[in-house]
This record gives C-alpha cells, structure tokens and sequence, in this order.
C-alpha cells in the first residue's frame, strides 16, 4: 500500500517536506543522490530482482522452466506470422538463463502470463478427475457413488499445497517447452504439402479444398490415402519403426534436456530417495518392495542415465508420466477448431485487467493459441474460463475465438450420480497438422505397428507399439530408462473395450498427489510401464468379419480389401 501511494500518488509537497526535515544541506543531497542510485540500480537490475523474489518466496513454481517456455514460443509465434516453419532444431537448454541470458522485463511478462494459464489449468484439472460423494478423490475402486467434480475441497491439505501447485505447473511447462520444441518437426509434412505436385495430397492437408460433385466428395477421395501414405511416411514422426539413430537426431536434444532438468530437483529426488529408503508413498507399490503394498512382480525400472539408483528411475518415469497426463487434460480442454466462433470480446477498464492474453504451443498441437484466461481465480469450485484464439498466419488474423468445452460429465441426476466417462477418443486435435492422421497411420498405412519379441521366460510375445502421439516419451523412455509403455497402454489407445486402462490414468488426480494416503496415482496398479525389449517389428490389422476388438497377427500383410478404417 505505502510503495503504491509513493509512486503513484505522492504530491510534491510532501517530497518537499521530508527534505526540510532532514538536519543539513549534505543530508538532503545525499538523501536525493541515493534515492536516484536506487532508482537507476532498479532499472539496471530490475528483472534479476523480481526473478529473484519469485524463487524466494515461493511466489511463481518453476519459474526457470516457465520462462524458458516463454522464450521459446516467442521463437514459434516469430516463425509462424512470417510463414516459415519453426526451426527444427530448438534445444531448451539453449533458452535457460544459464545459456540464454538474464531475462528482460517483456520475458518476465510472457512468463507471468503462462504462470496465470497454469493456475487456471491447474484447476480444471480437478474438474476432470473423479470423486466421491463425500469429495474425496477416488481411489481407484470404482463405486456406486463416483462423478466427476467440482471438487469440494482443494487436492491437498493447505500444508502441500505449494508443493502440488508446483508439481502441476511443472508439468504443464514441460509440455509447453516440448510443444514448442517439437513444432518445427510435426508441422514439417504440412508445411511441405502445400507446395507438393500431387493436388490429392495437397487437399488431403487442407491447403485446397475437395471438389465437390453433388455436394459429396469425388471418388477420387476415397483412394487419396495411398498417396497421401507415401508421403507421409517420408517424416520419421509418422513413422511407428524408426532406428535409434533418426530419433536420437529428432528427439535426443529434448529428451537430453528433459532427464537433466527432472534430475535438477536435488529436493525432490531427495524426497523420493527417503521415501524408498523408510517405505512409505509411492515406494511401496515398486515391484521390488518387500511390503504388502507390492505385488511380487520384478519392477520394469532399473535405473536412469544420469541418475543415481532405483529411486531415481521412479522419480523421472513419474515425472513423464505427469507431463503425459496434463498434455492430455489440456488438450481434452481444448475446443474444437470447428467449433463456433464467438463474437470478439471488446474488453475494457477493469474488465480487461482481470483477464490476461496468454501464448503458448501445447505438445500435441504444435500450433501457437492465444488464450485469455482470468486473472484471479476464487476457488477450486469454479471453473476457469478459457477463450482461445486460433492463429491464422499470414493473414495477420486469428482464425476463430471460441470458449473452452464444459466441463467433462454432468451435473448429479435425482436417481443418483450419473456415470458417463469422457475418454481419449473425445480429444480433438489440430486438422492443420499431421497429428490428426495419426490413426490412420498407424493402422491403415501397413506400416509395422506391433513388435513380436521373447519374454523372460524365453516365449514369443506379441505387443503392439506405442500410439505415434507419444513416440517422443516412448524415445525419453527406452533411451534413457530402458523401459517402454506397456501392452495395456497401447491397447487402451487402439481398443474401445481396453480403454480403461488409460480412463482410469486420465480420470485421477494422485499422479500429483503428495500425500498419497487415500489417493490412488494408477501409476503401478495398471503397469503402465514395462521394461522395454527390441523384437521383430510386423503388422497387425483389424479384419472385416468377427471380433473387431481382437487383434489378428498375420504373417504376410493382406491385400487391401481386408484393411478397415479405425
């Protein structure tokens, strides 16, 4: 209050009279040569200073990653209105304070920004997660009286608090620095078509639209997959096999970054160190344990490049882990490019300071979005508004501004609570990138989607390989954890009736949990993760007659007739 009215509102006079107090002519010289010192030391040193405070008092969680998430979109924003395609070669390390300077007053700006979107994220989140009547999270057990939120109470009790909100922003800034990263290189095949000979493959990534013969698309349209295929399948991230060479050349400069920064939480690995030495929190359910907690099975984690034992391996697959689940709650927020425009919001006055305009690159839609989001959020009770703005570059516009989608599952029926499950397969992800085609690329392609390897009892196993959508952490973890996604993941992906492996994941918040007393992480209970074996890549398709929930593993690829679209 007092530093405000000194510098807003102070008249002169009282300036003037705090002058006339001091007891000589050297006194008030120095008191004014002083005060101008401070002055100019400020501005010299300004940005230093509030980053500074921010990491002192707790006031802005990872601060060190936001602002590199920053620096970096503003690279793919730079890109984009100039119609090039970001560069493909972003290394976050070069964007930390260490390598990239001190950051200036606009970086600090841009990075509050992004501080703002994770908190108002932070708390959608415990709108999308499952709950019991009473609010407490569920435990994994489904039950009679389960929904979906608003949560009665925060996640935590007020002490861990902080901690949660540091884990959450933490993730949520890692999948922004990945987006960013990895944009050069998932909007490659988009950026290429729209100059390609082949007008089918053109249209085929919305750069020309289909002509249309009475009102439906030509019949040329229902072959345009072949080509479309071929080229495709020229870009490794299309690709479901590729050697470790190609992925250490598109992915190792992230994935490097991303085990160092995770391993940087001196703090937090010591956390996770006592708790596999004293047994309690999530030590307990490694398959290594000798508690009641574990099952008996030999954990899939060894160790971690760079790391300095079992624990550490756990600390760094959780912390993908939670970079997995919030690029997905945020992409599930997300509203549908066709969904309808808005009318633009003309704010002003205080209406306008409670809202900020935020830009940020997600992983998975690698496209910069113009988000405004409020500023001040009253509780864990209401849900955050979110309106995003498209960017259409170059035509120096944004292509459509929409409100976020509702909350997933519905208000509490008389009869009881109603039990509709939002999944994966409501996400919806960008038609201006290849991302979308992602599932007919790993099915209809004939590309090996599947790996037939031996267990450890020496029998042949087939699994299938890992969605195209998360080849970057399937890369983080072979490379650097010699693990892999488990079966149970993959077919969750792929399978209707095997998705509850991955609704459950996505539907509790205890991947966060700090106090996991009560709460359920579905992080061991599901094996989601296995350790990661080489086999024989082939190819598995879905046939036209019988169970089309069951895979069938041919030993040549069949003709076209028998390929489904999934």
């Amino acid at each position: 209050m007092s530093s405000s009215f000194l510098t807003r509102t102070c008249p002169v006079e009282l300036l003037l009279e705090i002058f006339k107090q001091l007891p000589s002519t050297d006194d008030a010289l120095s008191f004014a040569l002083t005060c101008r010192h401070v002055n100019d030391a400020w501005y010299r040193n300004a940005p230093s200073i509030i980053l500074e405070l921010w990491r002192r008092n707790d006031e802005f969680p990872a601060v060190e990653e936001a602002l590199i998430a920053a620096r970096m979109t503003a690279v793919v924003v730079e890109a984009e209105k100039a119609d090039r395609l970001p560069p493909m070669d972003m290394r976050p390390g070069d964007h930390s304070i260490e390598h990239g300077g001190p950051p200036t007053i606009p970086e600090l700006k841009s990075a509050r920004a992004l501080h703002h979107l994770a908190r108002a994220l932070s708390i959608a989140f415990c709108h999308q997660v499952e709950y019991h009547a009473d609010g407490r999270l569920c435990e994994g057990d489904a039950d009679d009286e389960r929904k979906f939120g608003p949560p009665q109470r925060p996640p935590e009790e007020p002490c861990y608090m902080p901690k949660w909100s540091a884990g959450v922003h933490k993730a949520i800034y890692r999948s922004m620095i990945a987006g960013a990263a990895l944009a050069g290189i998932y909007n490659q095949p988009y950026f290429e078509a729209k100059t390609h000979p082949n007008a089918t493959i053109r249209r085929y990534l919305g750069w020309e639209d289909w002509d249309l013969v009475e009102g439906r698309y030509p019949e040329e349209y229902q072959t345009s997959y072949k080509p479309f295929f071929a080229f495709a399948l020229s870009f490794p991230v299309c690709r479901i096999a590729t050697s470790p060479e190609t992925e250490d050349q598109i992915f190792g400069p992230l994935a490097t970054w991303l085990i160092e920064n995770i391993l940087s939480d001196k703090q937090g690995k010591e956390a996770t160190r006592e708790s596999f030495a004293r047994l309690y929190g999530r030590a307990p359910y490694c398959g290594n344990s000798v508690t009641s907690g574990a099952r008996g099975e030999q954990c899939p984690l060894t160790s971690v490049e760079g790391g300095q034992g079992h624990s550490d391996a756990h600390f760094v697959c959780l912390e993908i882990m939670q970079i997995i689940w919030a690029f997905f709650h945020i992409l599930a927020i997300m509203p549908d490019e066709d969904t309808e425009a808005l009318q633009e919001d003309v704010r002003s006055g205080p209406e306008k300071s409670a809202t900020v305009e935020v830009q940020a690159v997600f992983f998975g839609f690698f496209k910069t979005q113009q988000i405004i989001v409020s500023r001040h959020l009253a509780s864990f009770r209401e849900h955050p508004e979110f309106r995003y703005r498209f960017m259409d570059y170059p035509a120096g516009k944004y292509s459509v501004t929409s409100k976020a989608r509702e909350p997933f599952g519905v208000p509490d029926q008389p009869d009881g609570y109603d039990w509709w499950y939002w999944t994966w397969r409501d996400i919806s992800l960008s038609k201006q990138t290849i991302v979308s085609h992602f599932q007919d690329l790993y099915w209809v392609s004939k590309q090996p989607n599947c790996f037939v390897a031996q267990d450890e009892q020496g029998r042949e196993c087939e699994y299938l390989a890992a969605p195209l959508l998360l080849k970057f952490f399937q890369h983080v973890l072979e490379r650097h954890l010699d693990a892999g996604f488990s079966a149970n993941l993959c077919c969750a992906f792929h399978d209707e009736c095997q998705e509850e492996t991955l609704n459950d994941f996505l539907h509790s918040l205890g991947m966060f949990a700090v106090d996991l007393e009560g709460k359920d992480d579905w992080y061991f209970d599901t094996d989601l993760i296995q350790r990661f074996s080489h086999g024989k890549p082939t190819w598995v398709y879905r046939p036209h007659e019988g169970d089309q929930h069951t895979w069938d593993w041919p030993s040549s690829q069949p003709d076209d007739e028998y390929i489904v679209w999934i």
